[in-house]
């Protein structure tokens, strides 16, 4: 059994893995849980609501090489794109499963991410929840893709 947030991505159309691997909790999406349970604070307002993509999650000379986030990151260091969620999914009681969706005309016509966030929102500002950094992935719009980012607490 996992006990680890983790995520996995998909080609939409042959459904194959694109990437899987674990993120992590920054330390504003901690707070952000913490004042939410207790109700008290700037964050207490907050759910998660959005996804966003970029380009800054790997060495600027290999695109193949990762850099892992830390907990002090607050936003993604190069982003793409923003998007609402599409799913959240309650698994058990102390698991959830947030689908999100990049659709064949998200972005430009050819573009390459290496790093996912997870945004929370009191409906005017948006916070990283968390972060994960990858290999390049190559997007283009003749296909789909899906991150299936499970949660754990």
């Amino acid at each position: 059994m996992l006990t680890k947030n983790y995520i996995i991505i998909k080609d939409e159309e042959s459904n194959n893995v694109i990437y899987q691997g674990h993120n992590l909790v920054v330390l504003r999406g901690r707070h952000i849980l913490q004042q939410r349970m207790l109700n008290i604070g700037m964050y207490k307002d907050y759910s998660l609501t959005h996804f966003g993509i970029g380009n800054g999650g790997t060495d600027q000379n290999n695109m193949l090489i990762p850099i892992a986030p830390t907990e002090n990151d607050t936003a993604l260091y190069n982003h793409i794109l923003y998007k609402p969620l599409e799913k959240k999914t309650s698994l058990s009681s102390t698991s959830a499963l947030v689908e999100l969706f990049l659709a064949k005309e998200d972005g430009t016509d050819l573009f390459v991410y290496t790093e996912a966030g997870l945004f929370a929102s009191d409906g005017v500002n948006y916070e990283l929840y968390a972060r994960i950094t990858f290999p390049a992935i190559i997007k283009d719009s003749s296909r789909s893709q899906r991150m299936y980012w499970y949660l754990f607490f």
